[in-house]
């Protein structure tokens, strides 16, 4: 607030007026050896979001990313990361989870990708994701269902050509990791 006294001084005060405030939370997990680790290095920096924050309720997206043998777990089981971390966030005060999402790469072909999914995984990759007919296909379906959405809500698929290319085949590439994850967590069970 700006107040101009009759002398023509001014006085600049901070006042807060927002009741909550919205954040991206970006945590690279690479050195998490296991689930409560994981847990553990998310919830620390939820906490210092938390602390930098004025508002009275802090609302954020968490992005979790890295390299981690966790990555096909976590990608299976990313409704448990919310849940964890809504509780967490409530122990923190009043913490909300907007949503949680994953960009993951799995080191090196050995341990649960190593087999049958490992050479699964090389060919949806080498083979699939960058055949012809597959983007065909890919923009079909994306133009098919960029047509069927109100108006206001079409550029989810892009603005312009290379947007709608880029986030198509960023949809491609998560589909394909989501499937192998839960692939993967059938096969550890």
């Amino acid at each position: 607030m700006v107040t101009i006294k009759d002398d023509r001084s001014i006085i600049v005060e901070e006042r807060n007026t927002s009741i909550a405030q919205f954040e991206r939370l970006f945590v690279d997990v690479s050195g998490a050896s296991d689930w409560k680790e994981l847990v553990s290095q998310v919830s620390t920096g939820l906490e210092r979001l938390r602390s930098t924050v004025t508002a009275d309720h802090l609302v954020t997206r968490i992005q979790l990313h890295g390299s981690n043998p966790l990555a096909w777990r976590i990608r299976r089981d990313l409704d448990l990361v919310r849940t964890e971390m809504e509780t967490r966030g409530s122990i923190i005060g009043n913490v909300w989870i907007d949503k949680v999402q994953t960009s993951w790469a799995e080191p090196g072909d050995d341990g649960p990708s190593a087999g049958a999914l490992g050479e699964l995984s090389s060919i949806i990759a080498g083979d699939v994701l960058s055949s012809t007919a597959y983007q065909q296909e890919l923009v079909s379906i994306a133009e098919e269902l960029r047509g069927q959405l109100p108006a206001e809500l079409r550029d989810i698929f892009g603005t312009d050509e290379a947007s709608f290319q880029n986030i198509i085949g960023e949809y491609a590439h998560d589909g394909s990791a989501e499937v192998l994850a839960r692939l993967r967590g059938g096969q550890e069970e």
